[in-house]
């Protein structure tokens, strides 16, 4: 099997917003989309979108450091013992750009989705880039969604979903971006440049 690269990506209209979203973030780590959560049902091809981005960023941003982690892993670290409400130290070292395979487990437990999101916080302040991917249905998915909705520059995309504006095609950017919200079957639209929100 190759290895995951954009591409050898499969782009169809279920898919094309997440895959620009990614694209984007490997152009311009931390700027903007920070955090970027990818969601859909397992198999849609969220990890191989962060598999993608890695040797791009690193390639195209030799500076940055970057980083890819299991959710098992993170989980483990974040309901470490230490002073309460504080991210642990070790995720903090984890450089420029972290990428977050599978947050699920963390999702799931409340002290961990708040420690979670404090770290989605903390990164887009420090304009470090956080790229995350949610299999949903999750038990405290929305919740997550949700608490990450006031910052500024977070976007949500969703993997087997096209991205529609007013039932037309999206606004692309000359760097073939999507620059619009989203609104789908499942999907309710969210102000700003943001995706959407499963519901």
């Amino acid at each position: 099997m190759d290895e995951p690269t954009f591409d050898n990506f499969v782009v169809g209209p279920w898919n094309g917003f997440a895959h620009a979203a990614c694209r984007y973030i490997a152009d311009a780590p931390g700027r903007s989309y920070n955090p970027l959560v990818l969601f859909g049902p397992t198999g849609g091809g969220k990890t191989h979108l962060l598999l993608a981005t890695a040797p791009l960023v690193r390639a195209d941003h030799p500076g940055l450091s970057v980083s890819f982690l299991a959710g098992t892993v993170v989980h483990q670290q974040l309901v470490e013992p230490r002073p309460h409400g504080t991210v642990p130290t070790t995720l903090d070292g984890y450089g420029d750009v972290l990428l977050i395979d599978d947050v699920n487990s963390i999702v799931e437990e409340p002290p961990a989705r708040d420690l979670l999101v404090q770290l989605a916080r903390e990164r887009a302040e420090t304009n470090r880039q956080l790229l995350v991917t949610l299999s949903l249905p999750a038990p405290g998915g929305p919740d997550f969604l949700d608490r990450l909705r006031p910052l500024e520059r977070s976007l949500w995309a969703d993997v087997l979903r096209a991205p529609t504006r007013h039932g037309g095609a999206p606004t692309v950017t000359a760097s073939g971006v999507a620059m619009t919200t989203c609104v789908s079957a499942n999907l309710q639209p969210s102000p700003g440049p943001r995706s959407a929100r499963p519901y």
